[in-house]
């Protein structure tokens, strides 16, 4: 797969996905926060738009070693990943993947925790430790397929609203009428009642499935660093926290499955109704 100019996009270059989104979270919060230079903008063309992502890592290490040491040493880690090493630390294990998230938002809710305790924000800094979680992420190796009821007509207007959403072009959208979507052995009886999202050997399905689209979309850790950083000059971004941290909770899994059983069952109720359901 080739590299796409598009900055959205973070497959097809010499680091993973996650490797190079992490990246890209560090040097986006960097220059929010006023930290540029020659190397700097060098790095950051080349990070934001998939070019010599490697070189982007170093350049941008080498600006920020006397000054900002983190994440000097999180850009050079990711300028000199390989593989083998990686590939030792990836969360493929089943316990691993329920883990993970757990890990995470666990690691957030300290972070907000003791920062509301000590009457200050959370900053940039701590914005970044949360980013350095991603390469541990067990990312696709390819575009997630998602498929859903190509005959509702909520269905389809759920997806094109999506689709406009999806501007790095994370998914790839697939009816269930479709012969490549019944070739997968997924029962018709299953994809007709839920959204499923197909990724390598791992299935996802309704509410988990667009909690997953989220997770692998790249513009949707754009937008939450951008929050967060934007928060931050307010002295808000305690409350942009708990409110990411409230939205990806995942002791609230049951509800969100609960409240999309219920809009699958009526979907043929719900404008426009073209459901063959």
């Amino acid at each position: 797969m080739r590299a796409s100019l598009n900055p959205l996009r973070v497959d097809g270059t010499a680091l993973p996905p996650q490797v190079l989104l992490m990246a890209k979270l560090v040097a986006l919060s960097l220059v929010v926060t006023g930290v540029w230079g020659l190397l700097a903008a060098l790095a950051f063309v080349s990070l934001f738009f998939n070019v010599l992502v490697r070189l982007g890592c170093l350049l941008w290490s080498a600006e920020l070693f006397e000054s900002y040491l983190l994440p000097a040493v999180v850009l050079l880690a990711a300028a000199i990943y390989r593989p083998p090493i990686y590939a030792g630390f990836r969360m493929e294990h089943p316990s691993l993947r329920r883990a993970y998230p757990w890990v995470v938002w666990a690691a957030g809710v300290a972070m907000t925790a003791m920062a509301w305790s000590e009457g200050r924000v959370v900053n940039v800094v701590e914005c970044l430790l949360l980013s350095c979680f991603l390469p541990l992420a067990d990312w696709p190796r390819g575009r997630p397929l998602a498929i859903y009821d190509g005959a509702c007509g909520f269905c389809i207007w759920v997806r094109k609203w999506l689709e406009r959403l999806d501007w790095g072009r994370a998914w790839e959208w697939l009816p269930l009428q479709a012969p490549r979507a019944q070739a997968l052995g997924i029962p018709l009886e299953a994809l007709e009642a839920r959204l499923h999202l197909v990724a390598d050997d791992r299935v996802w399905t309704g509410f988990a499935a667009f909690r997953a689209m989220a997770l692998f979309q790249p513009a949707a850790y754009f937008a939450a660093v951008l929050a967060v950083l934007a928060a931050v000059r307010v002295g808000l971004s305690n409350w942009v926290m708990a409110m990411l941290l409230l939205l990806f909770a995942p002791f609230l899994t049951p509800l969100g499955e609960a409240v999309y059983d219920w809009v699958a069952r009526n979907r043929h109720r719900i404008p426009p109704r073209t459901c063959q359901v």
